[in-house]
């Protein structure tokens, strides 16, 4: 069993009898702006095993209850790439499309799907029936509105008896708040719950939108997610989201192992981390796997990297010793967002096989003034080494008591070591076997974390 490893196939099945394009998932975005023009975003993937999409234009239907407005948009394809680390290597078609609206309370985009759902779908009936991809949304001259939009792909497999989750990374650039539920009702035909293990029912965080489950059989299924966005001066409803995710449940083969950052607070609503504005701060993460030739990879999301003028970045680097990788975030946040947040940072790990997310949430509390030239940061050499090291903590650790631990990439603790910190300079001598490892340098201020390499 994989350690930490979470992942699952976002998808709904579209296919015409005459037409089967073997569509596994989909979505709409729409922007509003202050002048009443739309503009409508369709996503659509596709098994790539069956019958090319064909289609360059679709037509989404757009109505109002409120004011009897109702129109057919046509909208156009405009990128088409893949995705490749699932059971069916899945293609993504981008159609986009605008048009003009009259201020109304509410409106209704939708695009019916000509034909069939999967045949292998296990938890519905009635399967040779079409599906549906709705957003509901408001628009008021002369507020501007935008849906919510998902900064993670959809991934592939989801593993039989493990409990896995997949982080759909939502984010509004209103700043509006976010409640997910999962339901059917009026979309899904004989639907039923997909079968789990005790502990691990099929659900959503209605805060986070993390999609968590622990299947007892493999499968196809169904699933339908509510996204809804609420204005948070106001406290009314915006937009509403529903679309239908096809859930894949395989064997789980992985041989995946992740080292989530080690300078974390563990809380009832996931891993923290406590930022100070007016620095540099960093997260590191690792990532191994026993398959010679695993095609790793690590990637980084979050509203961080969106935020305007923002230093927000995430780097990767491979080591050739052992199949492994160790990425690194770094940030410095202005002193301005001080109190602003909380920030989530997700990780998104892969073998070309199975995907983990792994999400942390940033508070930023404080600032170092500028004037005091301090740093908690620390340097090692020799880095690579063969276990004997010098460690130099920056000016703020100073007259610190510090803690040294070290953590090979499974997250398993190989060592501790405590100092009052009285010099520029420690000395630490390590037996360990040739590998990639992570150190954390932590005092009761402060916590860094840096890769170390013994070669």
């Amino acid at each position: 069993m994989p350690k930490l490893l979470l992942s699952l196939l976002l998808g709904f099945a579209i296919s015409t009898t005459s037409f089967a394009s073997h569509i596994m998932g989909g979505v709409i975005n729409v922007s509003v702006d202050s002048t009443g023009t739309a503009t409508f975003e369709l996503h659509v993937y596709r098994d790539v095993r069956g019958i090319p999409f064909g289609f360059t234009q679709v037509d989404l239907d757009v109505s109002s209850a409120t004011t009897a407005f109702q129109a057919s948009v046509p909208v156009s394809l405009v990128s088409t790439d893949t995705i490749s680390d699932t059971p069916r290597v899945m293609e993504r078609l981008i159609f986009s499309g605008s048009t003009s609206l009259p201020p109304a309370v509410d409106y209704t985009v939708s695009y019916v799907t000509p034909c069939c759902l999967s045949i292998s779908i296990l938890n519905m009936s009635n399967l040779g029936i079409g599906s549906t991809i709705t957003t509901k949304f408001s628009y008021t001259s002369p507020n501007a509105n935008n849906t919510v939009v998902y900064l993670n792909d959809p991934v592939g497999k989801f593993p039989k008896d493990s409990l896995w989750t997949y982080d759909f990374m939502p984010y509004d650039v209103d700043g509006d708040s976010i409640h997910w539920s999962l339901g059917a009702t009026g979309y899904i035909q004989g639907y039923t719950f997909p079968p789990s293990n005790p502990g691990g029912t099929l659900s959503i965080d209605p805060h986070t939108g993390v999609l968590s489950w622990n299947p007892s059989q493999t499968g196809v299924y169904v699933v339908g997610i509510f996204a809804e966005e609420w204005d948070n001066s106001t406290g009314t409803l915006q937009s509403e989201t529903y679309h239908e995710l096809q859930l894949i449940v395989v064997d789980d083969t992985s041989q995946l192992m992740i080292a989530p950052p080690n300078n974390v607070t563990t809380t009832p609503s996931g891993p923290t981390a406590d930022f100070l504005a007016g620095t540099t701060n960093t997260l590191e993460v690792g990532l191994t796997s026993s398959f010679t030739n695993a095609n790793l990879s690590l990637q980084a999301s979050g509203e961080p990297f969106l935020l305007p003028n923002s230093n927000a970045s995430f780097s990767v680097q491979k080591f050739k010793k052992q199949d492994s990788l160790v990425g690194t975030f770094t940030w410095n946040p202005d002193a301005s967002l001080k109190g602003a947040g909380p920030y989530r940072v997700n990780f998104r790990f892969r073998d070309g096989s199975f995907t983990y997310d792994y999400t942390v949430t940033v508070n930023i509390n404080g600032v170092i003034s500028l004037n005091e030239d301090l740093s908690s940061s620390f340097t090692l050499y020799p880095n690579p080494s063969k276990g004997n090291f010098h460690l130099q903590p920056g000016i703020a650790l100073q007259g610190e008591k510090i803690e040294i631990q070290v953590f090979n990439l499974n997250g398993s603790q190989l060592h501790a070591q405590s100092f009052d910190c009285t010099s520029s300079e420690l000395e630490v001598n390590l037996d360990l076997p040739e590998g990639v490892y992570l150190i954390t340098l932590q005092s009761n201020q402060y916590v860094q974390c840096s890769k170390l390499i013994i070669e």
